[in-house]
């Protein structure tokens, strides 16, 4: 077994995945940097049908990314609900509340703008660098968590489930997200090596 960070992998994975140079048609496999054939620099086309490429030959890395994928819908999802509930909180009050409070409730629009746009961002960055913006937004939401909590006590007890099926979907994409790195350099040493 090979030690990857915390992960075990077998010695040896059997996957041969590499794909053509664009200029010479040489392989070029994962970790390299460009081609050792002609040494153009491998283009970010390449390496996302590198990537492809190993999401096709291996039940476990497709797996793996499925579950990153989940984190991203996740995202998604709640990003958009944050818009459109706080959005519907603001805009359900009527005219002729009180000053003090529509200068609150403008900060609660704001504040569940800001959180809902930096969830959809996060949503299409997870697919590109999953294990940074899963830690972001989780630091993000158990930041958001607590400071709801402080506000409202009894926050703490509502919404339990979503709040537990959020931690698991953001645990899951995480480990799947750090699995699927190590598989790739796995994958890079035994290029190298081989």
């Amino acid at each position: 077994m090979a030690q990857v960070g915390s992960l075990a992998y077998p010695v040896s994975m059997s996957l041969d995945v590499s794909v053509p140079c664009e200029k010479c048609g040489d392989a070029i496999r994962f970790g390299q940097v460009t081609c050792p054939g002609c040494r153009s620099p491998v283009s970010r086309d390449l390496r996302r049908a590198l990537e492809e490429r190993l999401e096709a030959s291996s039940s476990d890395f497709r797996s793996m990314r499925n579950r990153v994928r989940e984190v991203g819908i996740l995202l998604l999802v709640l990003g958009l609900l944050t818009l459109v509930l706080g959005g519907f909180v603001f805009f359900s009050y009527p005219e002729s509340i009180d000053p003090n409070e529509l200068l609150y409730e403008r900060v609660g629009l704001a504040f569940n703008c800001v959180v809902g746009c930096s969830m959809l961002v996060a949503s299409r960055l997870v697919d590109t660098h999953p294990q940074k913006t899963i830690i972001i937004v989780f630091a993000g939401w158990v930041l958001i968590q607590v400071l709801v909590v402080l506000v409202f006590p009894l926050a703490l007890f509502t919404g339990l489930v979503e709040k537990f099926v959020t931690l698991l979907v953001l645990g899951r994409g995480f480990v799947s997200a750090r699995a699927a790195q190590g598989y790739r350099l796995q994958l890079a040493r035994e290029a190298i090596e081989g």
